[in-house]
C-alpha cells in the first residue's frame, strides 16, 4: 500500500510529536509518507526533529483555513492513496490498517464513523452530537449519501480521485464538500466504525457555531448548484 498521511497542524506543538511517534509504530509495513501542513504564523513544528522520522515533510501553508490546508496536502501527496489524520491525538491510529484493507477492496474512499455499532466519541458534547447527526441526515436526505458521520474527516481516499473533485472550500465547509462531490461523481465508498478520543493538549481549533454555520452555507450552495 502506497499511502500519504496528511496532518493539518495549527497550534499543535505539544500534540504533534506524540502523534508522529504513534504513527511510526503502525506505518512500518507500508510505503508511506507523512505530510504536515503547518498553519501560517504557527510554531507546531518547533518540537519536531525531522531526522527522527522517516519520510516526513513539513509544508508551510500558503492560504489560511482548514480546507486550504487539506487541499495543499492532497496536491502534495506522492502516493496512490492518502489519509487525513488529526494532529491532536483524537484519531485511532490502528484504524489506518483497517482503512487500507478496505481501500484494497476497490473503494475510492473509506470513511470512519463515530456513530456506528462498536464506535463512539469522547469528544462529543450535546451540541456537536446533535449537529453531527443533523448534518449527516441532511447528507442522506438531500444528497443521497450513505454515511452516518459526514463531518468526521478521518478517511482514506484514492489520491487521483480526490484531486479530481475540484474542491473550493478553504474553511470547514470542505468536510461536506468532499463527500457530496464524491457521491455526485459516483465514486465507490464505504464506512467503518471508529472511536474518537479527546484531544491530548490545548484547545479545540473548531468553533462549533461559527464553523457549523459555514458548513450549512456550503451544503445549501452545493444543493442549489
Amino acid at each position: 500500500m502506497s499511502l500519504s498521511i496528511i496532518i493539518p497542524a495549527r497550534n499543535e506543538k505539544e500534540n504533534l510529536p506524540i502523534v508522529l511517534n504513534k504513527l511510526k509504530d503502525v506505518l512500518n509495513d507500508l510505503d508511506y509518507e507523512i505530510i504536515v501542513i503547518k498553519a501560517i504564523n504557527d510554531n507546531s513544528d518547533q518540537l519536531v526533529n525531522i531526522s527522527n522520522y522517516d519520510n516526513l515533510r513539513i509544508i508551510e501553508q500558503k492560504k489560511k483555513g482548514y480546507g486550504a490546508a487539506l487541499k495543499e496536502g492532497f496536491l502534495s501527496s506522492q502516493k496512490k492513496s492518502l489519509c487525513i489524520f488529526n494532529a491532536d491525538g483524537s484519531f485511532e491510529t490502528n484504524d489506518i490498517k483497517r482503512l487500507t484493507n478496505e481501500i484494497y477492496k476497490g473503494n475510492d474512499f473509506v470513511y470512519c464513523s463515530r456513530y456506528r455499532k462498536n464506535a463512539g466519541s469522547e469528544d462529543d458534547n450535546f451540541t456537536t452530537f446533535i449537529g453531527n447527526h443533523i448534518f449527516s441526515l441532511i447528507g442522506r436526505l438531500f444528497f443521497k449519501l450513505k454515511l452516518t458521520d459526514i463531518l468526521f474527516t478521518y478517511f482514506i481516499a484514492n489520491t487521483q480521485k480526490i484531486n479530481s473533485l475540484e474542491l473550493t472550500s478553504d474553511d470547514f465547509g470542505i468536510c461536506v464538500e468532499i463527500p457530496i462531490k464524491m457521491s455526485r461523481e459516483n465514486l465507490v465508498y464505504d464506512e467503518i466504525p471508529s472511536y474518537e478520543y479527546k484531544r491530548m493538549y490545548g484547545k479545540k481549533n473548531v468553533n462549533e457555531f461559527r464553523d457549523g454555520f459555514l458548513i450549512l452555507i456550503k451544503m445549501l450552495y452545493l444543493f442549489f448548484k
